[in-house]
């Protein structure tokens, strides 16, 4: 469950959609998401944090190459009660995959967060690891491929394997 800790719902100027506590600095909360969602960013757009809390957020730059972006969120604007219910995402050092396989093996349980159709009470969705590494041509990049209940908004939704570490995130769908 501390995965819907990490979770964020993120508003720019008409649509939202997804993104992950990627780090909890002392002034400030880096957030990352897909470039697809900041394409729309503009200086009021805002975060409502996994407890309906709302900040505004800065954003920090987008990758040339991947679909990916980060904001930041000024830490000072939250109580530290609500500092400390906010968890960011658990990503395995190196030491901790020792021994570790580095992606869930097809059939396994992957975990996505829908923060699209209520962003103050996120619903955890399961779905299903497929395979590793396969060429989507519409991203031009090999990506983690699994299958789960996606609607629209949960781009950038983080993707969990079984343990709660982050496998990465929802960057595009299918009907099949």
């Amino acid at each position: 469950d501390n995965i819907l800790c990490s979770c964020v719902r993120i508003q720019a100027n008409g649509y939202y959609g997804s993104g992950s506590i990627f780090q909890m600095l002392e002034d400030e909360i880096i957030i990352v998401t897909n470039r697809h969602v900041l394409q729309y960013w503009e200086e009021d757009s805002y975060v409502t944090f996994f407890n309906g809390a709302v900040s505004p957020a800065v954003l920090l730059g987008t990758s040339k190459e991947a679909d990916v972006g980060f904001i930041s969120v000024p830490a000072g604007r939250f109580t530290w009660e609500e500092l400390l219910a906010f968890r960011n995402i658990r990503i395995p050092s190196k030491a901790d995959k020792e021994g570790m396989r580095e992606n869930p093996v097809e059939g396994e349980k992957i975990f996505l967060v829908n923060m699209a159709e209520n962003p103050k009470r996120p619903l955890k969705e399961e779905g299903e690891f497929i395979s590793p590494l396969v060429y989507m041509e519409e991203f031009q990049m090999e990506m983690l491929y699994g299958k789960g209940n996606a609607v629209p908004g949960m781009s950038g939704s983080g993707v969990f394997d079984g343990y709660g570490q982050y496998l990465g995130m929802l960057t595009g769908g299918n009907l099949t």
